[in-house]
């Protein structure tokens, strides 16, 4: 019975933890999830039965487990057979290593047992719980070091929580090892069991559980961020829409003021003629675009958000050069510009002095964006992440920012938050050629910041 249960934990956790293994480098996957729980489920099978039967025959033993745990992560993963081939054997040459070490620390933990105790059949199995856990710690450790590859968002504490959960684990493991002396009939002996293998279980219960959640964080984030991207876009082409609009009645009313002004004239109606035009220039003046960059999306961008600067009482101050060169795509353009203004309008509303200074620059070596604004509160701070003014869409809280920083890291730019004397300031620098210092890192002048404090 004990061989039985021996082989299934081991034969478990093998193909439990080389998937998880893979998953951590490539984390693609083929097949729907019941299909893939349907090889692991026969992988795992096999493998017991191989461990049962070729128990005598070691070397031929592990040459069968790695062929079966070849053809099932080969399966369960969409990569070539040479990387499947380098992983398995990584992961296997990994896992003899552990079994080494936990040899070790079972020597060490029960070296005053007799040897008769040594050979009961329950000893042996905390022996492979053992190895196990050592095993999922290096795991942890692993998906720790290589989490940017991950869909995995833990913050610091949240992974040393999860480390020390595991070693908690296994030194309470190895505190039965050293007590295994006491165990005085079989009854004691599978308690120990039940308790060596619940730990087990509870470490990949917990893991899978806290893995669980930040996926679904990570994929609710994701949802977010493209919302807001869908956002974006739809007010770029509603605000190029509205100004095609605007422009094509311009047109049919050049035409009819042109007819009412020959009317007068051939009247001899002067005095109706300098009112009528009196009054249309000041209508035209009204309605005009301010801003020209001579960029199509930058001016619309801009001028619409001017139009509603201008509408809530904030001072404007806005410098740029020629951007007609700025070679960005169009809704990365208008994530950044809109959720920028965007900001700094929901900031202004809040305070009594109400300021918003913005500059947008480009030369052969750079393309700059800053914005300052009043800010009556500093802005809060979840983890490393701020979190917006907003008083609606609270789902949405900070998620404009975010999408500026993938914006700019597209481009890799740098950027700069910062708040200090009631200015909230967010500035912006993209390299038209990348700018590297000596060390081969993007260079970063935090003077830059002054940009926006110079307009």
């Amino acid at each position: 019975m004990y061989g039985w249960i021996n082989s299934l934990v081991t034969s478990i956790c093998y193909i439990l933890f080389c998937s998880m293994f893979i998953d951590t480098f490539t984390g693609r996957r083929n097949g729907r999830r019941w299909q893939q729980y349907l090889l692991l489920i026969s992988a795992v099978i096999l493998m017991s039965i191989a461990c049962i039967g070729l128990s005598r025959w070691l070397l031929f033993k592990q040459i069968i487990v790695i062929i079966i745990t070849f053809f099932t992560m080969y399966a369960c993963f969409h990569e070539t057979p040479g990387k499947v081939t380098l992983f398995v054997l990584l992961f296997h040459s990994m896992s003899g290593g552990l079994d080494f070490i936990s040899y070790q620390i079972v020597l060490q933990a029960s070296r005053q047992l007799e040897e008769a105790l040594l050979q009961l059949p329950a000893f042996g199995l905390l022996w492979v719980v053992l190895t196990q856990l050592l095993i999922f710690l290096f795991l942890i450790l692993v998906k720790w070091v290589f989490a940017k590859r991950t869909s995995l968002n833990l913050t610091r504490q949240e992974w040393l929580k999860v480390i020390a959960f595991t070693v908690f684990s296994i030194v309470s493991l190895v505190e039965m090892f050293v007590q295994f002396g006491v165990v005085q009939n079989g009854m004691q002996g599978r308690v120990f069991l039940f308790l060596a293998i619940g730990l087990l279980c509870m470490n990949v219960l917990f893991f899978s559980l806290i893995q669980g959640i930040s996926v679904r964080d990570t994929q609710l984030q994701e949802e977010r961020i493209f919302r807001e991207r869908v956002k974006s876009e739809t007010e770029r082409y509603h605000s190029i829409s509205e100004q095609y609009v605007i422009q094509k009645r311009r047109e049919h009313e050049y035409k009819n003021q042109i007819t009412c002004m020959a009317a007068l004239i051939k009247n001899e109606n002067y005095r109706e003629l300098q009112s009528y035009i009196h009054n249309l220039n000041t209508g035209m003046l009204a309605q005009m675009d301010y801003i020209d960059t001579d960029h199509v999306i930058v001016n619309a961008v801009l001028n619409t958000k001017y139009q509603e600067i201008r509408e809530r009482d904030i001072a404007f101050v806005l410098k740029f050069n020629n951007l007609s060169d700025v070679d960005m795509e169009d809704e990365d353009l208008v994530v950044i510009l809109s959720n920028l203004l965007n900001n700094a309008i929901e900031a202004c509303e809040m305070c009594s002095e109400k300021v918003i200074r913005f500059k947008f620059f480009s030369d052969e070596e750079w393309i700059t964006i800053a914005a300052a604004n009043s800010c009556a509160v500093e802005p809060k701070r979840i983890g490393n992440k701020f979190q917006t003014s907003k008083t609606d869409e609270t789902a949405l809280h900070g998620i404009g920012i975010e999408n500026i920083k993938e914006a700019v890291k597209k481009y890799q730019g740098t950027y700069l938050i910062d708040y200090e004397n009631q200015v909230f300031r967010f500035v912006i620098r993209i390299p038209r050629k990348r700018v590297l210092d000596s060390s081969g890192l993007q260079r970063y002048d935090r003077s830059s910041a002054e940009l926006c404090d110079s307009a």
